[in-house]
């Protein structure tokens, strides 16, 4: 089952700290899921997501241990994804989380996390613990627990999108709601359509209309996150923290892509991050 079907649009998410910390640190199999789930899902309003604060309690342990710069990523984290509830825990869930222990023998932060799902009446309680199908069910039948890898979080990497691949065309016809012209950005046989020099892009049917190809300069995640000497996976948030920092053309299935005139001057402004402070590291 793929990401998209795992989690169906509309549905609310009570998002668990392996989840979190794969997003983070960027170098777990299931970590370009956990980017999916929090840039396209979250993010765009997709689906309402939550997290207990025992999470945020377990994600800053790490950080602390290794210096402020691994603090300040994973509090931008935190800060600057308004879209989640960080939810603290009450008498009520205290209670659920007690009587999840007795039942299900949950660790104390797990069974919190858990009975955050059950009193928010989350629709899918999303983990990278196994440890917890048995608990759940045992607990509470009709909470959906869905673990990432078994989404096709292990397959999702893929393979980093090829600048060289990318083709831009202008149309030499006219489009409609597109007055002053019309660019298509094609990957793999994906297409957008945007505005000459690349906004206002949608999907788009290509069928070969008459076009002229055009030498239009674009950068990839990578190529960004390489400029930066971060993790490509750190670079969803640096666009939410970063308020400057151009936004991407177009997101294909395998990634988003910038103009690379957009993103020099940004690029050339950045001092690049030293090797030890780089990421949130997991011990």
């Amino acid at each position: 089952m793929d990401l998209e079907a795992a989690i169906p649009a509309g549905t609310s998410l009570l998002v668990d700290t392996s989840v979190a910390l794969a997003y983070l640190t960027g170098t777990e199999p299931t970590s370009s899921a956990a980017e999916r789930v929090f840039d396209a899902f979250v993010a765009t309003g997709r689906n309402p997501a939550a997290m207990s604060t025992v999470t945020v309690q377990e994600i800053l342990v790490r950080p602390f241990r290794h210096g402020t710069a691994a603090v300040a990523t994973a509090e931008g984290f935190l800060r600057h994804f308004a879209e989640i509830r960080l939810v603290e825990v009450t008498y009520e869930i205290a209670r659920e989380a007690a009587r999840l222990r007795a039942v299900a023998s949950l660790r104390t932060p797990d069974a919190l996390v858990v009975a955050t799902a059950i009193v928010t009446d989350a629709d899918i309680l999303l983990t990278n613990d196994r440890s917890w199908r048995a608990a759940v069910e045992a607990a509470l039948p009709s909470l959906r627990l869905c673990l990432l890898s078994d989404a096709g979080g292990t397959m999702l990497s893929g393979m980093p999108i090829n600048p060289s691949l990318v083709r831009v065309y202008r149309l030499t016809e006219a489009v409609e709601g597109r007055a002053d012209g019309a660019w298509v950005f094609q990957y793999h046989g994906e297409s957008f359509v945007t505005d000459p020099g690349g906004a206002n892009a949608q999907p788009f049917a290509w069928a070969d209309q008459p076009h002229e190809l055009l030498d239009f300069a674009v950068k990839t995640r990578e190529e960004i996150a390489g400029a930066m000497r971060i993790n490509p996976a750190k670079l969803g948030l640096v666009q939410r923290t970063e308020p400057d920092f151009p936004k991407p053309i177009v997101t294909f299935r395998d990634g988003p892509i910038w103009s690379a005139e957009a993103v020099a001057p940004w690029a050339q402004a950045q001092t690049p991050v030293p090797a030890r402070d780089r990421g949130v590291p997991r011990g």
